[in-house]
């Protein structure tokens, strides 16, 4: 629910650079860390996860 509250703000937002208006948006990876789990292991899924996200057509939130 946090991820999906932080892609819809960082969309809704009106950025002005340079005098023009900019929109953005984020894809988001999130995972649960598992007992096995090493700081690149959670770092390395995060990010593949994230690519899912990108990859599903931007501007999304995926959680694996």
């Amino acid at each position: 629910a946090i991820a999906e509250k932080l892609r819809a703000l960082v969309a809704s937002l009106d950025i002005k650079a340079g005098g023009v208006k900019v929109k953005g948006t984020v894809s988001i990876g999130a995972t649960v860390a598992k007992r096995e789990d090493t700081i690149d292991s959670i770092m390395r899924r995060a990010d593949r996860i994230m690519y899912e996200s990108k990859n599903a057509g931007r501007n999304t939130v995926t959680i694996g």
